[in-house]
């Protein structure tokens, strides 16, 4: 068996990357390479060894294996390309020129039969599934350019079926060039670690005569510097095919920044250097905005896929934990930018169906942290700039919103930015289930940290990403967050503001005797569950409705009032408290004067006198039930004969069904009376009363199935009779 030390590091990648299955290889039988039918003599190893790598890399022995992983992932695809027999061979050149034109990403290597096998290696494993479909497609797109396409060795297969390919880097199976020339192993890595850039995959192996090297490097210096990836200019020098030895026009590039001339080139000029030195015409096949980009070339971006593929593994590396009380440790207390609602380093969703205001509510917030006015009765703890984006409203609009805020809180403290719908913003971009960071994500963290952003705003979530993502997907939005959206409320110690849209809420359906719930609401965003679980702060919003108003609060505002009226629900809250009732605000409209001379009513949310009433009346309403509930306490205590224990459980339902039977003037159901006795006596005896030193209080069991809603008693000093 192999082990990782026999390899170099440049070997072990290449194995890291082929490599789907231990305990599985094909073999070429290098005594009877072929059978009596002229077919290949290839078996699959019964004795289920793992492929040894140093006879494969050697030529002693031609291995291969299959594109699937156990648990239905691929690090790549081939498409194996045939000819017809007695057929000329294929040009290196031909094969490599139409590879790289319908897809720069591709890996052109010699096939044991001097045909081709065409691989597509990804910088993340994608699933099987979708590796075998993109696999299909290559296929029948080389079909359609006159090349015979053995659908059969086309790999992997949807269902990870046990077909296997000959793995290249034997013998005469080296990867090429786009120009047909033989890689060594070391650019092959490199033309793969960028892959994403036509233009230093292109150049990879170019050797001296063959193309302007100089302008090249220089055009592929200002690539780099636009990805934030100037010190790698030095190993694109290191994989030309021969040695650059002009000094003085590389420190030309390092020291006086000549290659900053092209960093605005577009994908025309771009296209004309590519097309230079790999001696064909060739086209970039994406136009600005260049959403397909390779992203950023930070530690991090070029870190994620060598860790997918198993480059940077760190063996043995110790599990670092934290000892409570054994460290000098001092607890600091929660850095709160807004208490309550907006916390140092997190994201607060705000999530709500359409018509609740919620850009509104979002502007608010930004608004009151750059005026450190606060927002209905929460605090600002730290004010500081602010940032709007909003895709879905032009600047007019946001500015005109802002204005009609501004007239309510007053003149900004601090400085508030807005992006609308005249730019798109990319932050994130989807392939096949894998994230990478979109076009515009390293220019906003950039604009965060040099414009000292405390206050993040951004509506709505779905506005933000390419790609095929998949709103329903938990895996995908919990990576959007974590590895995105939070990074950026972190640059300054920041927050974010992140709206998104929910269902029609079916919280909305209160009556006399319920409610509204809090809780119910955090689970009615759009979309996958992990959403509000990975925010930690969750706020609702939710319009009034007829229904409600008549169920809740009819005798409390007009029926004019009721489409003005929002209610801010805390759903969910990890650091602090959450309000069991809404917080009613109400539609206050602010005059807004424009250029023209024109008034234009803006809306703006203020706190609402219903808030106040309500909490009013549902005191009044809980000190009468007490009372009334105060005096089934004979008829309670009746029900606990046994006075020598200290604490006893009755059922409720029992209590209810004796109260029923007291009254004579019952006008609904026996059963929906004993019922409505029930609710009475949880909310009445929510809190404990006391008689003679003895409590009594509602209890739910949740271990007792049969009796689950219980009224306890307790008696301390264990009395043996009461004087009611």
């Amino acid at each position: 068996m192999q082990t990782k030390t026999q390899f170099n590091d440049t070997q072990q990648k290449i194995i890291n990357l082929l490599e789907h299955r231990k305990g599985e290889r094909l073999i070429w039988d290098p005594i009877k390479p072929y059978k009596e039918n002229g077919k290949k003599n290839q078996r699959w190893d019964l004795e289920k060894n793992d492929i040894n790598w140093s006879k494969h890399f050697s030529g002693e022995l031609k291995q291969g294996g299959r594109l699937s992983t156990e648990d239905g992932m691929s690090k790549c695809l081939v498409v194996d390309i045939d000819r017809e027999k007695d057929s000329p061979l294929i040009p290196k050149e031909k094969i490599c020129e139409d590879a790289f034109k319908l897809d720069h990403t591709l890996q052109i290597f010699k096939s044991p039969s001097e045909n081709f096998h065409v691989y597509k290696f990804f910088h993340k494993p994608i699933t099987t599934e979708a590796a075998s479909i993109e696999a299909m497609t290559l296929g029948r797109a080389f079909k359609k350019l006159g090349y015979s396409v053995d659908f059969g060795k086309t790999l992997p297969k949807k269902n990870g079926s046990k077909i296997g390919i000959n793995f290249p880097f034997h013998t005469h199976q080296q990867p090429l060039d786009v120009r047909g020339n033989v890689m060594t192993k070391e650019q092959f890595l490199h033309a793969y670690r960028f892959q994403n850039f036509p233009l230093i995959k292109a150049a990879t192996n170019l050797k001296e005569g063959e193309g302007g090297r100089s302008p090249t490097l220089c055009m592929i210096a200002a690539q780099l510097e636009k990805k934030n990836g100037m010190k790698y200019l030095d190993e694109v020098i290191k994989n030309f095919g021969s040695k650059y030895d002009d000094e003085e026009y590389l420190n030309r590039i390092k020291e006086e920044g000549l290659h900053k001339t092209y960093l605005d080139i577009g994908p025309k000029g771009l296209s004309e250097f590519i097309t230079n030195i790999v001696h064909f015409d060739y086209t970039i096949p994406y136009s600005e905005p260049i959403d397909n980009e390779p992203p950023p070339l930070t530690d991090e971006s070029m870190a994620a896929f060598e860790d997918a593929m198993g480059f940077n593994k760190e063996e043995n590396k110790p599990f670092e934990v934290n000892w409570i009380g054994e460290e000098n440790y001092k607890i600091l207390p929660r850095e709160w930018l807004m208490r309550g609602y907006l916390k140092a380093g997190n994201i607060t969703l705000l999530q709500a169906p359409p018509g609740s205001m919620k850009t509104i509510v979002g502007c608010q917030m930004v608004y009151c942290g750059a005026t450190e006015k606060p927002f209905m009765d929460h605090e600002v703890i730290t004010g500081g700039n602010g940032l709007i984006i909003c895709p879905e409203e032009d600047r007019n609009e946001l500015e005109l919103r802002c204005k009609g805020i501004e007239q309510f809180y007053g003149p900004l403290k601090y400085r508030v930015a807005i992006r609308g719908i005249e730019k798109t913003t990319h932050l994130v971009r989807f392939e096949h289930g894998n994230l990478y960071p979109g076009k515009d994500y390293e220019a906003i963290k950039k604009f965060i940290k040099d414009n000292n952003i405390k206050y993040i705003h951004m509506d709505p979530l779905v506005s933000f990403q390419t790609g095929d993502f998949d709103e329903n997907s938990n895996p995908q939005m919990d990576k959007y967050i974590k590895e995105i959206l939070i990074p950026l409320a972190r640059i300054n110690n920041g927050c974010l503001i992140l709206v998104h849209h929910s269902r029609k809420p079916v919280f909305q359906k209160a009556s006399t005797s319920r409610t509204i719930n809090p809780w119910e609401s955090m689970n009615e965003a759009r979309g996958a569950s992990s959403l509000p679980a990975a925010a930690r702060i969750v706020i609702s919003l939710m319009p009034m409705t007829e229904g409600l108003w008549n169920a809740l609060y009819k005798k409390l505002i007009n029926e004019s009032e009721i489409y003005r009226h929002i209610a801010i629900i805390d759903a969910k809250n990890n650091y602090a408290s959450t309000n069991q009732f809404p917080l009613w605000c109400i539609k206050q409209l602010q005059e807004v004067r424009a250029e023209n001379g024109v008034i234009i009513d803006i809306p703006v949310l203020q706190k609402s006198t219903l808030t106040e009433l309500q909490n009013s009346k549902s005191a009044m309403h809980e000190e009468h039930l007490r009372k009334k509930c105060s005096e089934y306490i004979p008829i309670i205590e009746s029900h606990f004969p046994n006075k020598d224990e200290g604490i006893q459980e009755v059922s409720l339902h029992s209590i209810a069904k004796e109260i029923v039977m007291t009254k004579t003037d019952i006008s609904i159901s026996k059963q929906g009376e004993i019922k409505k006795v029930v609710d009475d006596l949880k909310k009445g005896f929510n809190r404990t009363h006391t008689v003679n030193g003895i409590d009594y209080i509602y209890y739910y069991d949740r271990w007792d199935g049969k009796a689950s809603h219980k009224i306890q008693r307790t008696d301390k000093a264990k009395k043996k009779s009461l004087n009611l």
